[in-house]
């Protein structure tokens, strides 16, 4: 009997000790952040602005040039060292999509541009930074602005990028601002409730998707398009009034619901 008790007191300490290393390797892996520097010079990716992922967790954009797609490269970058033998990449790109926390964009770097070259504004250049809280830019640069770590278009029309991960649990759109940009506030954590101003006149593709704790969201009179997809999967937003002036509402707007009923 002593040596079954031994046994299992040896079991007990030995998967113990493994479920601890096993915990401590996921924290380690969630936050060791490689120091990785993106140079786009003489490669097709040359439209693109430079940048650098710091150790803790700041993406630095710099030099001229388009906003890179920061998420996206990152992953790319650490599929390009997995496929030279290195173990750590290898854990790191199933175990950490997107370390960023913070980006600084420089005065020289301008907005997104879609396949054909053409400037636009959408947040795809984040997608899967989903512990980004700011978003900070010079106040020189002539496209872009931020404001309380949000990004806008220069003008401040345009309310470009919500960071997914900002702690506030409420959020005023600013008076101004005519249009929430594609995938704007696209899967924010903690966001619970947002107030749109009078004068806001496009809720633009995907623009709230995945906003899973968002519940309250009134919309202005001055609205004209609510875009496909744009509160699609926020689960706790039960209630929704449509102003009167709204002139388009795209397919699975606020859910699958409205596929088959497109203003």
């Amino acid at each position: 009997m002593k040596k079954q008790a031994k046994r299992k007191i040896v079991f007990i300490t030995a998967l113990a000790v493994f479920v601890l290393l096993l915990a401590g390797g996921y924290y380690w892996l969630r936050t060791d952040v490689p120091e990785i520097d993106f140079d786009y010079t003489n490669t097709e990716k040359s439209v693109y602005a430079d940048w650098r992922l710091e150790k803790d967790g700041t993406a630095v954009i710099y030099g001229s040039g388009s906003l890179p797609w920061l998420g996206a490269e990152y992953r790319a970058r650490l599929y390009e060292q997995e496929k030279a033998d290195s173990f750590y990449a290898f854990l790191k790109r199933r175990f950490d999509d997107c370390p960023i926390q913070k980006v600084v964009i420089g005065k020289d770097v301008s907005g997104m541009r879609d396949e054909d070259g053409v400037m636009s504004y959408h947040n795809y250049y984040l997608d899967h930074c989903r512990r980004l809280r700011e978003i900070t830019v010079d106040a020189e640069n002539p496209y872009l602005s931020s404001a309380d770590g949000v990004l806008y278009s220069k003008d401040g029309a345009v309310l470009l990028a919500y960071p997914a991960d900002k702690k506030d649990r409420s959020f005023t759109v600013p008076t101004g601002v005519t249009t929430i940009a594609e995938q704007a506030f696209r899967d924010s954590a903690r966001i619970v409730s947002v107030t749109l101003p009078e004068g806001l006149r496009d809720i633009q593709t995907f623009a709230f998707q995945y906003c899973k704790r968002l519940k309250n969201v009134s919309l202005p009179e001055s609205l004209e398009t609510i875009g496909k997809g744009s509160f699609f999967a926020c689960g706790r937003l039960k209630t929704v009034v449509i102003p009167t002036g709204v002139e388009k509402i795209g397919e699975y707007a606020l859910g699958f619901g409205i596929k088959n009923n497109p203003v």
